[in-house]
């Protein structure tokens, strides 16, 4: 993968290499009886995607005490994806404008406090999608044009920050590349991730993240990984992130002790801590998608059990979403 080795070349010296941290971060985790939870901000407020084709996203106030609002882009709340919502209750996302009809696309969306929609759509673009917004309003996403006659689809795709009203394509200055931005803080500041690709046969490098504040790329890699993609990140600087030590992992997600989550803050990486399961259970699967000034986390997490003798089989299997307080203070270093 030669598009790995510029990569490394270019970002030399830009950031000192840190040892992972052995230590899991420990939190306190609190179970909710919400699908597909998303993000929370400062106040509390918690979105959440349906994860069907008909759910639509739901936000959750603390007025209303757990009791949400269904919202979409259509009547139907078809195909509505929420992914993040800020300190002024503003949710950013991504829907189908018109789902079965011909003149349906992809259009990332801002839904503010008060249930206004506003849709972001690249000029020129076949779709758009908004993975994250900040306390200033300032969306980044990624959008991919038409098909380019004699050229990669995979170069069809592009990362953008929107702001004041205005598009600006940001993407990693390497050769046949996609870029994708995932979120942004009050500082301006924007992670990301990319993968390289051979153009003829189409192969592809695995993710990397990065950090992209003022013009300028830093790497963000989890130490020993095989892929890294950051999540979200808070006004504090602080990120939230995914890694796996085994190629190829990110299509199934990450599995302990192979990968995880990660913490990055203050050129330090940690892990995040897991949930507790019940006697005779085990945690199948773990997803953190969230995290506000506080340090916060939110996802859902799965459990099983193993029933049958002599031929066990999984049963008794649960989904159930969480808020993630953390046990410390929000200078992540005090747990070292």
């Amino acid at each position: 993968m030669r598009g790995i080795v510029l990569v490394r070349s270019l970002f030399a010296g830009l950031i000192s290499v840190v040892d992972a941290q052995t230590v899991k971060l420990p939190y306190k985790f609190k179970v909710v009886d919400i699908r597909g939870l998303q993000d929370i901000n400062n106040k509390a407020d918690l979105v959440a995607d349906l994860l069907e084709p008909d759910g639509g996203g739901v936000v959750f106030t603390q007025k209303q005490k757990l009791h949400g609002t269904q919202f979409g882009c259509n009547a139907a709340f078809d195909f509505t994806s929420p992914v993040r919502i800020n300190n002024h209750g503003d949710i950013v996302g991504s829907c189908e404008t018109a789902p079965g009809d011909p003149s349906n696309k992809l259009v990332g969306f801002i839904r503010d406090k008060n249930g206004h929609f506003t849709f972001l759509d690249v000029p020129g673009a076949d779709g758009t999608e908004a993975f994250g917004i900040n306390d200033r309003g300032a969306v980044v996403g990624q959008y991919f044009i038409p098909l380019i006659s004699g050229a990669s689809g995979f170069a069809r795709f592009h990362g953008f920050l929107w702001r004041k009203g205005k598009f600006e394509t940001i993407d990693i200055p390497l050769d046949n590349s996609v870029t994708i931005l995932l979120g942004i803080n009050k500082k301006q500041q924007i992670i990301g991730a990319y993968f390289t690709y051979e153009p003829v046969p189409n192969e592809v490098s695995e993710w990397h993240g990065f950090v992209y504040d003022n013009g300028n790329f830093t790497p963000l890699n989890f130490p020993g990984s095989a892929w890294a993609y950051p999540l979200d990140i808070n006004n504090e600087g602080q990120v939230l992130g995914v890694y796996d030590t085994s190629v190829g992992g990110f299509q199934g997600g990450p599995s302990e002790p192979e990968g995880g989550h990660f913490i990055f803050d203050d050129d330090k990486f940690f892990k995040v801590g897991l949930p507790p399961v019940p006697a005779g259970s085990e945690l199948a699967f773990f997803d953190v998608n969230g995290m506000n000034d506080e340090g916060q986390l939110v996802g859902f997490y799965t459990t099983r059990e193993l029933c049958g003798d002599p031929e066990p089989f999984a049963c008794n299997i649960t989904t159930q979403g969480f808020i993630a307080t953390p046990r410390h203070s929000l200078n992540l270093t005090s747990v070292r």
